[in-house]
Formats: C-alpha cells, structure tokens, sequence
C-alpha cells in the first residue's frame, strides 16, 4: 500500500490549507494518476 501512496505524494513538504487545497483540485481534475 505504502508504494501506491508514493504517486500521491505532494512536491512539496509544505503542508499548508493551500497546498492541499490546490493538490486535491489537480486530483479531482484528473491531473494526478
């Protein structure tokens, strides 16, 4: 499970609201496979 997880690894280490804010929008827009 740990290496499936590693594709959704944000670039960056900064876990801010934004960040992942911004992550999950690519994500539900199909941006990130």
């Amino acid at each position: 499970l740990e290496e499936e997880m590693t594709k959704y690894k944000p670039e960056s280490d900064e876990l801010t609201a934004a960040k992942i804010t911004e992550f999950c929008h690519r994500f539900l827009e199909g941006k990130i496979k």
